[in-house]
């Protein structure tokens, strides 16, 4: 009887509990990511193939989905080289448009 008493306290808990165990793994998450995407930039003077390789591990540790992310790349390489963007600016600009659109917008929209 007391495992099936342990195996209910689990699945009642606390609510408010498990959501501030979420929101603290969350700002982890996303304070680690927005480290690697500075560190990235430091980095790099100039945007050339390995920073891209670099660019897809980051976004793909952040769970952002591996096709989706390769999707990206490969636009924002297109992009690269029409427009030669070469400032490490420009394109921190491209990719936080690119994470607010995949990641944020979707949670508004639903």
């Amino acid at each position: 009887m007391k495992l099936f008493d342990k195996i209910k306290n689990v699945f009642k808990g606390n609510k408010e509990e498990t959501v501030l165990n979420y929101d603290k793994g969350l700002k982890k998450t996303r304070e680690e990511f927005i480290s690697e995407l500075s560190n990235l930039s430091k980095k790099y003077k100039f945007i050339n193939e390995d920073y891209f390789e670099e660019l897809e591990n980051i976004l793909i540790m952040a769970d952002i989905g591996v096709s989706t992310v390769m999707n990206f790349v490969d636009l924002l390489k297109k992009r690269v080289k029409k427009d030669y963007l070469l400032c490490m600016l420009v394109m921190i600009l491209l990719i936080v448009k690119f994470i607010l659109i995949v990641m944020v917008l979707p949670l508004f929209c639903s």
